[in-house]
């Protein structure tokens, strides 16, 4: 394929390929021959390049738009949600002033004022200072020695039990609460037999 050229200088009409003019690519592809050089090639490619622009940028500003609608439902879920939770809030009923232990606290300093005695009201606020003081851990330590003073006590009046069934020997005083030893323990029976 050529095209005709007028040279300016000499009025004369040059014949000049698209391969001269660098476009050699475009009659050596199939497909590009088709779209330009082909005049339903060329109607269709004006119909089709324009149809994809524009859905392209309706993609993109669907997307924006979408993006845009997200952000506003996920704000009104939010303002929703806080404003549920202050309903919610405001439907429970106030929480108590007290706790437990202030009202028998309370009970000892008037027992206190009564009788007289300003030392039980100071002991029992010494006892505040001082679970105040005690911290997590100290209150976790004290939590375990009382369990450990009451398993002792528990394991006492089981072989105070043992011991009066005669399966165990005897190690305990005649209350089964203190651990006297066997040869005291001993003596005490002997004791008991003159």
């Amino acid at each position: 394929i050529h095209r005709n050229v007028l040279d300016s200088n000499t009025n004369e009409v040059i014949p000049i390929t698209l391969a001269q003019m660098g476009f050699g690519w475009v009659e050596n592809n199939p497909i590009t021959n088709f779209f330009f050089l082909n005049y339903f090639g060329g109607l269709l490619m004006l119909v089709t390049c324009p149809a994809c622009f524009l859905i392209g940028e309706s993609e993109w500003r669907t997307r924006n738009e979408n993006a845009v609608l997200i952000y506003q439902e996920m704000e009104r879920r939010k303002k929703k949600a806080e404003e549920w939770e202050e309903d919610y809030k405001a439907s429970l009923p106030p929480p108590p002033k007290e706790r437990a232990g202030t009202k028998t606290k309370q009970r000892m300093v008037a027992f206190a004022e009564m009788s007289g005695e300003k030392e039980v009201a100071t002991l029992q606020q010494e006892e505040e200072k001082k679970e105040e003081e005690m911290g997590i851990f100290g209150k976790i330590k004290e939590f375990y020695n009382k369990a450990d003073s009451m398993a002792a006590a528990q394991a006492l009046l089981l072989n105070k039990k043992l011991e009066d069934e005669g399966i165990v020997e005897k190690i305990t005083d005649e209350s089964g609460l203190k651990v006297i030893g066997r040869e005291a323990a001993k003596e005490l029976e002997d004791e008991d037999k003159n």
